[in-house]
């Protein structure tokens, strides 16, 4: 069972339920293959989980945590996938917004307008209430590359408050910066393995069926793009282009 890290609390995925979903995706050819595909990633993902689970079931281990949890410093997001399934991915975002306040001279200015649901180019979620009082930070918001179950977009892991406002005083462009999924991989910006390894996972369908649909790539040089191959980001050649501009 995978966890909560904003409660500290473990929840249930069904994995059979939440496969079969990806089972009716056309991907492989071969739909032998493509359930070997599928259960080698539940079978890591499990394992993330269950490695997880032992360590919260040490008091100390868990204590830690409490004591060290700084709000401020996680994003947590929640993708519903048709089958009824639903999974948290916990990002450590404090390194990314250290990093942003280093590397603002990288930064790019997004319309706002993007952030429109009818767009479907930004997962993010407005806050409920927008404090009057609440301190907007100066440095860019960040995105990163994210299927979210139902089309690739930008999700946005820090900057909701910035947005808001921005959209309030009727700005037209936020400073954003977008980090890459090779380096949310090699940086480790996860809260554990199983947030690391659902990531690339839920991720990785997406870039797979656009290998197989734009690019033609067979079923032989589609496994060799998955992480499962050799432990790495395998697609940046592919990464769709997103115009986040006027």
């Amino acid at each position: 069972m995978p966890i909560d890290f904003l409660t500290f609390t473990p929840y249930d995925i069904n994995y059979e339920k939440l496969m079969i979903g990806f089972e009716k995706q056309p991907i492989f050819d071969n739909e032998k293959l493509q359930r070997n595909y599928l259960n080698k990633w539940k079978t890591q993902l499990k394992s993330a989980d269950n490695d997880l689970l032992r360590k919260m079931r040490n008091p100390s281990y868990l204590q830690k945590l409490i004591d060290n949890f700084q709000p401020h410093e996680k994003f947590q997001h929640k993708t519903n996938f048709n089958t009824g399934v639903s999974v948290l991915i916990n990002f450590v975002v404090e390194p990314l917004v250290q990093m942003a306040k280093s590397d603002q001279q990288y930064s790019q200015d997004v319309n706002l307008n993007k952030f429109s649901k009818e767009l479907k180019l930004v997962t993010w979620t407005p806050p409920e209430n927008q404090k009057e009082d609440i301190e907007i930070k100066k440095e860019p918001i960040i995105f990163v590359h994210f299927y979210n179950a139902q089309a690739f977009t930008y999700l946005l892991i820090d900057g909701n408050h910035r947005v808001a406002n921005a959209i309030q005083q009727g700005k037209e462009s936020i400073p954003s910066l977008i980090i890459d999924p090779r380096e949310m991989i090699a940086g480790d910006y996860f809260s554990s393995k199983f947030d690391k390894l659902f990531f690339i996972f839920q991720n990785e369908i997406y870039y797979l069926y656009q290998c197989k649909t734009q690019y033609q790539m067979t079923d032989k040089e589609l496994l060799t793009r998955s992480y499962l191959s050799n432990q790495q980001f395998n697609f940046l050649d592919i990464l769709p282009y997103l115009d986040l501009g006027k």
